[in-house]
């Protein structure tokens, strides 16, 4: 079984229950792996009552569903979908509700400060995953963003007050609204030039100039706080460059993407297994040269310092911390008591 490092669900002021951590979290370590307690589909549709009904079954299971705090003057029951995260498999639109992760609380990306963790659903473990973005000191909170790059289309302060119900003071919501309104903009241009980046290269528009307005939205973007962004966008720099049969720069490109999905998700996937063929061989890659050769670009250095390397994370990455446990440090305690005595053994006869 994997350690986990250790975390408490606690009371925070100001916020409610929230999740700290109990000892030093490094950059890159899996905190917590967990299956949903209550699950159920179409949790948001008109007939959600017959799911609700067999998720809440049994006494337990609704007393934890009564123990999230319902928005203020909402349905005791939709009033509590807030909660839920999703959890797809196929397309169910399945949701679930988790004992830890959906105690922890928010905070907003922006040039002024971000989440110190992030969580996202695994299929093929069949359990919601979170890592630690930056190292997180004991009794830190540990906090995520409740506001995906892509859907970000309102205001913060207000999309987190219409659809969770609270307040939120980060530093980033704190900013003028004329600064607030900036972010959203660009955060609106990356996002549409995302959106349109495939069409793009399959119209065979100009690669020197795509990649070059990809390495700036990458850019304006990770100024934005969603550095996560990386992954994505620096795979689609990979595919470009594959596609021009530009092993060089592929490399570059799709080593800069795995290294920040790994940050994300762990080494143990499908996508870290992927990118590693590529990264060994570029010339793997089904679309390998459609395009003929080319000589394109790497990424901006200036992206870099926006993910770590993968050599800097935790030696068992995903799973535990680098700080040693107590028991570890006990133990090594032991072994050199013996050898010194040993040793003392050893010259006094």
């Amino acid at each position: 079984m994997p350690r986990f490092p250790a975390i408490d669900i606690v009371d925070i002021p100001g916020k409610g229950r929230g999740v700290i951590a109990r000892e030093f979290i490094p950059q890159g370590t899996r905190i917590i792996a967990e299956k949903p307690v209550i699950k159920f589909s179409g949790c948001t549709s008109v007939g959600y009552m017959e799911s609700v009904h067999k998720a809440l079954s049994s006494t337990s299971k609704f007393e934890f569903f009564l123990s999230f705090p319902c928005m203020q003057g909402g349905d005791p029951i939709l009033g509590r979908f807030k909660h839920f995260l999703p959890c797809e498999s196929g397309d169910d639109n399945a949701h679930g509700l988790f004992a830890t992760i959906c105690r922890i609380n928010h905070t907003c990306c922006s040039p002024l400060s971000g989440p110190n963790a992030i969580y996202c659903w695994r299929e093929d473990l069949n359990r919601e995953v979170l890592h630690a973005l930056r190292d997180i000191a004991p009794m830190e909170e540990i906090t995520v963003s409740y506001i995906a790059c892509q859907i970000q289309k309102q205001d913060p302060p207000v999309y987190l007050r219409e659809n969770f119900g609270f307040v939120c003071s980060c530093s980033g919501c704190r900013r003028s609204l004329q600064l607030r309104a900036r972010s959203l903009t660009r955060v609106h241009n990356y996002n549409s030039f995302m959106g349109s980046f495939p069409t793009s290269v399959q119209r065979g528009q100009n690669p020197e100039k795509l990649l070059n307005v990809l390495q700036r939205n990458l850019l304006a973007i990770c100024e934005e706080g969603y550095a996560t962004e990386l992954a994505r966008g620096a795979h689609y720099g990979f595919r470009l460059c594959a596609m021009y049969g530009d092993a060089e720069n592929a490399i570059v490109w799709e080593t800069l993407s795995r290294d920040c999905d790994a940050l994300i998700q762990g080494v143990d996937t499908e996508e870290y297994r992927n990118s590693q063929k590529w990264i060994r061989d570029p010339a793997t890659f089904d679309l390998w040269k459609v395009h003929g050769l080319r000589k394109l670009a790497a990424p901006n250095p200036a992206l870099r310092r926006y993910t770590p390397t993968l050599e800097s994370l935790p030696k068992k990455y995903g799973y535990t911390s680098r700080n040693w446990s107590s028991l570890s440090i006990i133990a090594w305690a032991c072994v050199g008591l013996c050898l010194a005595i040993f040793v003392w053994m050893f010259f006094t006869q």
